[in-house]
């Protein structure tokens, strides 16, 4: 079973997050929720295997926005 692990100010920027923007929060645990019940390589947001010091890690695009990505084991 996967889990999830906010490190270092994540948790901060998570809640802050949810009274800035709300949709983006939205759009934020949609693929959260996704990534703890599925292949990481499948689903929400476009995932793609990161490569060089990356190696290992994925990374999700926020509908909406492009500029964001969410980077995860």
């Amino acid at each position: 079973m996967r889990s999830l692990v906010f490190e270092g100010r994540t948790w901060e920027v998570y809640e802050d997050l949810r009274q800035r923007d709300k949709r983006m929060h939205k759009n934020l645990c949609a693929i959260l929720k996704e990534m703890l019940r599925a292949d990481p390589s499948a689903g929400l947001g476009k995932p793609e295997a990161l490569r060089h010091n990356l190696s290992g890690f994925w990374s999700r695009r926020l509908r909406g926005y492009p500029e964001q990505n969410l980077h995860y084991l």
